[in-house]
């Protein structure tokens, strides 16, 4: 994670333990045991993502880290902006 004001960044090792494509990603950091589930659903125009996550550490559940998850979802965004609704088919 880096945040957007200061550029520090939290470095974070994550290994995905279920892939269930198109729908759902879960993986764990494996240091501090939190489990990250995002799942994916299909709404009109789009998509809507749920992020769950359990054993969280501490310093990700101050203020100053909302900021830098804000910041990810919007590089989600304008990644998925660019991209093809099927990337996979294009020629």
């Amino acid at each position: 994670m880096v945040f957007d004001d200061t550029g520090e960044e939290a470095a974070s090792i994550g290994v995905l333990i279920e892939v269930e494509a198109p729908n759902r990603l879960v993986s764990t950091e494996p240091e501090s045991g939190m489990v990250s589930a995002q799942t994916f659903t299909a709404v009109d125009g789009g998509a809507e993502l749920v992020v769950h996550q359990t054993n969280v550490p501490s310093q990700y559940l101050t203020p100053e880290v909302e900021p830098a998850f804000q910041s990810s979802f919007e590089k989600l965004q304008a990644l998925l902006d660019r991209e093809s609704p099927n990337p996979r088919f294009e020629q």
